[in-house]
């Protein structure tokens, strides 16, 4: 998918403001809750889909998974 933004004429090759909110939260994780993370942020970045609290909404999505491979 693609990612769009709107950037100022006096600014060029900036990065997306919301790949920049998310990014904080995606190097604090490793491993397997990494790569979901990522697939889920970026699924939601193509989508458009704004996350209001990057940080929670990753680890309410990490406790629905760990409770699911319970089960």
């Amino acid at each position: 998918g693609e990612i769009e933004w709107q950037e100022r004429l006096a600014q060029e090759k900036t990065v997306a403001p919301e790949y920049v909110r998310i990014a904080t939260v995606l190097k604090r994780l490793k491993g397997a809750r990494l790569e979901r993370a990522r697939q889920l942020f970026y699924w939601c970045l193509i989508n458009k889909i704004s996350v209001e609290i990057p940080r929670k909404f990753e680890s309410d999505f990490n406790a629905s998974v760990r409770a699911a491979g319970k089960r």
